[in-house]
């Protein structure tokens, strides 16, 4: 069973994890198998590539995230201080680090080319769903089965505003370009636009059709 899809920045080659634990990548063209990447024990939930696209970092049920060669299929860094499944696991803007959320109720942001603890988030549930860097790095913000929205300083780790809002567990989440809005989707079928520079308020929400397959904010919205 296929858990998750996506990608490489350059549309050149696509990444698919299954629930057998391997990761494959193919040729976007022709879809050969470029490689087959083994080394989990567990379900594959999370996977993603760096920006620059020569790297796939993945997040498993058996509590590590991974780093491997886009080009090899080398796994070249594994970080293994979860203490529960991995859920969420990507790449800061500039490739330097890895940030992962899962079950143990804690981010991490690790140096994604020597595996390094960088800093420790703790913030509860809102840490398993759904994670997302501000393009520059500075904040994380996180959203879960509180249905809360927190963003996170991540040079120092303090919380620097919390939304709430939503009604049910919150899957997507996405920073504007310029890091002053923050767009989430929750199954409660509710898409929500909020102003970072104000905390604890609840815009007005759009309620939605179906659920979409991912939130997208343009790079050039304010």
């Amino acid at each position: 069973m296929v858990m998750k899809v996506g990608f490489s920045p350059d549309g050149t080659r696509f990444v698919s994890a299954s629930a057998d634990s391997t990761v494959c990548v193919w040729s976007t063209e022709d879809g050969a198998a470029l490689s087959v990447l083994h080394g989990h024990m567990g379900v594959i939930h999370a996977m993603s590539f760096s920006p620059d696209g020569c790297r796939i970092v993945t997040g498993s049920d058996d509590g590590k995230a991974k780093v491997w060669s886009a080009v090899s299929g080398d796994c070249l860094v594994t970080i293994d201080e979860n203490a529960g499944v991995v859920r969420q696991a990507m790449f800061s803007p500039d490739n330097q680090y890895v940030l992962t959320a899962g079950t143990d109720m804690m981010a991490r942001v690790n140096d994604s080319f020597t595996g390094e603890r960088v800093r420790v988030i703790e913030g509860g549930l809102d840490l398993q769903t759904a994670t997302t860097f501000t393009l520059d790095g500075k904040y994380v913000a996180a959203g879960g089965h509180d249905n809360a929205i927190n963003i996170w300083n991540t040079d120092t780790g303090d919380r620097v505003a919390r939304f709430l809002g939503h009604q049910d567990t919150v899957t997507c989440i996405r920073f504007s370009a310029d890091g002053l809005r923050v767009v989430s989707y929750s199954e409660d079928i509710v898409l929500v636009s909020w102003n970072v520079s104000v905390a604890n308020v609840a815009p007005p929400a759009a309620p939605l059709a179906a659920p979409p397959v991912e939130v997208a904010v343009p790079v050039d919205q304010v």
